[in-house]
Order: structure tokens, then C-alpha cells, then sequence
């Protein structure tokens, strides 16, 4: 099941509540509560999600409702903010027209339950689902539906994948999780299976190779080319890039600070490597719409089958060294379901969010996408994250083998510099250590620029080992750009301070 944005266009129809001569209708308290509190309800509404929102309407006014019966006929008409904005919760239904206006999720995604069941919603985009959900919504109840039958057995989660072993899951609906590091980064690409997921839904189970269709739209023009088309037409190429999650490493970031923030306990896990095989979208746009490309300031808004949607510069795209592709293959394998099976977006050197998975739709705009995961979410500094991936270098080992070694990556980052050096040391950055760089193995394919990892490692003298042994890592790339001891930012995204680990020895 998608849930789909549904936009209608039409003349506002008028309402009345039926409510006891003592209480005041919604209008009157909204206008009421803009007029004396404006910048506090802004800053709560979107903060808290309504709740305490909720407790301030209760401080103004406690409007007893006269129970008004809906059909789910009726309550479909209000499905835009003209004609005002409905939902159902159970046998509730709820005018949310001022709250969406405020909602830090933004309107755009909202709209996708106006109208209808957000039970449904919530269930299909878990992450927003709250268990006071009814506290939520008290304040915005208009009636009850009179055709209201339970939602049973409705499960979008139902046929999620199988996933591997080396997976340490954060969520399982929608599925997030990083990787064992060892894992990771055991061979120079990583393992399709152990490549870290994060998905913002369910992964889409009805999506056909054979027949995918990806539309295209610039202005009023639109046109369709299937995945074969783009196979058959194309030539094709292969990238080897790292990606990562914003989100990497958010966890050491609160370690190193001292700081505990919203968000997920995320280690290095989310990040790998691989040979991403698709055709280059500079030649599908060209092909297609070559007017787009006489633009500046354009950008390219990428829709996925589970209705997750961002977009990049349009700019990236024109630009050769920058390697975007459509892929439909990771590592000489098909896409996993996990990873956007049949084809997905890959743009090297951007973080994951912006590489959709399960494409189904690609819009040239001449703006920014108005996607909430643009608005609100993936933001650096009140900064939307685009081309800001910064050098990285991580320690994968957790546990010191018979060799001795200790191993890590190290990566350019967004900007595809080759690594110069990866420094380590074993006594908190009093002194540090060259380790050595296994340049022999990095395989460039059809790239660019450098947007692989460089596997290093270092051997331990007998002199350091102990039951465990604390190991600092920095990365420099050969423009002299390198990690910094500590940052902090709010968001949690895009840390790259020097990797610190704990490492257990056979002593």
C-alpha cells in the first residue's frame, strides 16, 4: 500500500459545529489563541507535535462537543487545505486544518492522510505514529463517523526481506541498522547483505522488473522511459563510491561530547562500499529535455515507490565528475529490495538520503523540493545536507586478530580527494602513527573522481597490547582537508571526529 499526496484544487465548502451554548467553536478559539499567543503556540505546535498544544487549549477553554455523525463519503471531501483538512481516527473525526498549517513535518506530507484513516497513515509511516495519539488529536474533534469500522489485520510491514545476520537493527518498522564493522569492511566492497539499510517505510513488494516505468516531467512536459529502455539505450557504467548515512557516527559524536541528543545510538556501521552499475542521468536529461539543461539554478526531485522524495541540484547532474548514475546494481548483483530494487538513484559523494531508492518518478524544477525530508529533516546548522559529506576515517576492528592488525577505511568524502595519510594513536593524540595504506587494491572502474575508500592497517608492537588497547584514527586527503578532534552540532548529522575505539586484544 502507498499512501499518496492527494492535492484537489476546488471552492472551500463551509461547516458548522454543533456545539453547547457555553463553549466557542474552532475558529473562534484559533483566531482567540493567534491573537494572544502567537509565537508560543508556533514554537509548541511544532516542537511537541501538538500536545502541549493540546494542554493550552485546555487552559482557554474546554468546548464540550454535541456529537455530529460524518460519513467517510463526507469527511473525503476534505482533503486539502481549501476545503479544510479531515482525518479519521477510529470513530473520531478531527478538522486538523490549523494544525497541519503548523506542523514542522510540513503541509505537503500531511496531506497525504487528508481526507482519510490516519490510523493507516500512522501505521504506514511509523515513525510518526505516537501512542497518546488521541490526546494529539482531542482538541481538533468534530464529531464521530457513523460508518466507522476497526482497521484489522492491516499490517504494511507484513512481507518486509529477510535480512542478514551481520544487520544491528535500530528500528524494524521502517527498517534502520548499521553494520557489523568487521563485516563491512572484510573485503574492499562491501557485501550487498551486510550494507547498511535505512528505509523512512515498507520496502515496496510489488514492483516488477520487467514493466518499471520511471516518469519524467520538466514543466509542462512529461514522458515515461521503462528500466529496460534505460538498459538497452544507455551505455552503461560502473562507479565505485562509498555511502553513508548522515546519521553515522552520531552516536560517537554524543560520546565525545559529553551530549545526549534525539536520536538514535548510530556507530560507525553505516557506511559501505561498492560498484554501483547504472547509466549516467546526465545523458538520460540531455536526451530527454535538453532545454533543462540551458537553466541555471535548476533542480531534479527524485520520487521513490514508497513515497519518500528529495532532490539535488540539477547542476550535479550536468557536472561529468560527479558520477550520478541510475543503478540497478550493487557489486555485479541485482538491487536487494532492502536498496531500491529494480533501480535507485546514485549520486556519489551525497548522503544516503539523497540517493532515493524504488525510483519511480524524476521532476526538473526550478526550485529546491518542498519534501519534508528537505524542509525539515536532514538539516546541518538550519542548512539543508547536500554536497557537505565531510573526510571520514573509522577503526573497523573490535577485536584484535592473530595477525595483529588493526584495520580501518578511510574517504574523501563529498568532495572525491584521494586520502594522503591516516594517522593513529595509542596514547589519546599525544603522538601519532602512519598507518599504511592498501592503495594496491582501490579500483577507480568508470569514475571520475575518487569516491572509493582506502582500506589501511597497522600492526600493533607487542610493546601496546594489553587486554584492550584505546586507538585514536584522522584522515587527511591530499588537499589537506582532515578530521578535527571533537564537534558538536544539534542535528547529529555529518560527524567526522577522530574515531575513537576501545579495542580487545587475545592477551
Amino acid at each position: 500500500m502507498i499512501i499518496r499526496t492527494r492535492i484537489r484544487r476546488s471552492t472551500r465548502r463551509k461547516h458548522n459545529y454543533r456545539r453547547k451554548t457555553n463553549t466557542i467553536n474552532t475558529r473562534q478559539y484559533t483566531n482567540f489563541i493567534k491573537k494572544s499567543t502567537i509565537p508560543l503556540v508556533a514554537t509548541i505546535a511544532t516542537v511537541s507535535g501538538g500536545y502541549l498544544l493540546y494542554q493550552l487549549y485546555q487552559s482557554y477553554a474546554n468546548p464540550e462537543i454535541e456529537d455530529v455523525l460524518y460519513s467517510r463519503s463526507q469527511v473525503g471531501e476534505h482533503d486539502s487545505l481549501e476545503n479544510g483538512v479531515w482525518v479519521t481516527y477510529k470513530e473520531g473525526v478531527y478538522d486538523v486544518t490549523e494544525f497541519v498549517k503548523l506542523h514542522k513535518g510540513g503541509t505537503e506530507f500531511l496531506l497525504g492522510a487528508a481526507g482519510g484513516d490516519i490510523e493507516a497513515f500512522w501505521l504506514y509511516w511509523n515513525r510518526h505514529y505516537q501512542k497518546d495519539a488521541e490526546s494529539y488529536l482531542a482538541p481538533y474533534r468534530i464529531g464521530s463517523l457513523k460508518d466507522y469500522k476497526p482497521i484489522s489485520n492491516y499490517d504494511p510491514y507484513a512481507n518486509e526481506p529477510t535480512r542478514h545476520k551481520t544487520q544491528i537493527p535500530f528500528l524494524t518498522k521502517p527498517y534502520e541498522s548499521e553494520c557489523d564493522t568487521d563485516a563491512v569492511s572484510n573485503d574492499y566492497y562491501t557485501p550487498v547483505e551486510s550494507f547498511y539499510i535505512r528505509n523512512h517505510a515498507p520496502v515496496p513488494n510489488e514492483v516488477d522488473h520487467s514493466d518499471h516505468l520511471i516518469g519524467i516531467k520538466y514543466g509542462d512536459q512529461e514522458k515515461s522511459i521503462s528500466l529496460q529502455q534505460l538498459q538497452q539505450q544507455y551505455d552503461q557504467v560502473n562507479i565505485t563510491s562509498v555511502m553513508q548515512c548522515a546519521g553515522n557516527r552520531v552516536g560517537d559524536m554524543m560520546d565525545d561530547n559529553n551530549q545526549t541528543i534525539n536520536f538514535e545510538r548510530i556507530g560507525p556501521g553505516m557506511i559501505g562500499n561498492a560498484k554501483w552499475t547504472g547509466v549516467r542521468l546526465k545523458d538520460i536529461l540531455t536526451d530527454l529535455f535538453p532545454d533543462a539543461f540551458q537553466e541555471d539554478d535548476m533542480h531534479v526531485e527524485f520520487h521513490g515507490e514508497d513515497g519518500y522524495y528529495s532532490s539535488s541540484p540539477l547542476a550535479y547532474i550536468k557536472d561529468s565528475s560527479r558520477d550520478a548514475i541510475l543503478a540497478f546494481k550493487m557489486n555485479d548483483q541485482q538491487l536487494l529490495p532492502d536498496h531500491g530494487y529494480p533501480v535507485r538513484v546514485f549520486i556519489p559523494g551525497l548522503v544516503g538520503a539523497r540517493n532515493v531508492k524504488w525510483l519511480n518518478q524524476i521532476n526538473i524544477l526550478d526550485r529546491r523540493s518542498t519534501s519534508p525530508w528537505m524542509v525539515t529533516w536532514y538539516k546541518k546548522d538550519s542548512k539543508v545536507i547536500q554536497k557537505s559529506v565531510p573526510i571520514q576515517g573509522i577503526i573497523m576492528t573490535k577485536t584484535l586478530g592473530e595477525d595483529g592488525l588493526v584495520k580501518g577505511i578511510a574517504w574523501g568524502g563529498c568532495d572525491g580527494n584521494l586520502i594522503d595519510k591516516v594517522e593513529i594513536s595509542f596514547d589519546e593524540g599525544q603522538s601519532w602513527v602512519l598507518a599504511k595504506l592498501r592503495v594496491d587494491e582501490y579500483e577507480m572502474n568508470n569514475n571520475s573522481s575518487n569516491w572509493g575508500w582506502v582500506r589501511w592497517e597497522y600492526l600493533v608492537p607487542q610493546s601496546e597490547l594489553s587486554e584492550s588497547i584505546n586507538v585514536w584514527c584522522r584522515a587527511f586527503d591530499v588537499k589537506g582537508n582532515h578530521q578535527e578532534e571533537f564537534q558538536f552540532n544539534p542535528s547529529g548529522y555529518l560527524y567526522n571526529g577522530y574515531h575513537r575505539r576501545n579495542i580487545t586484544t587475545n592477551k
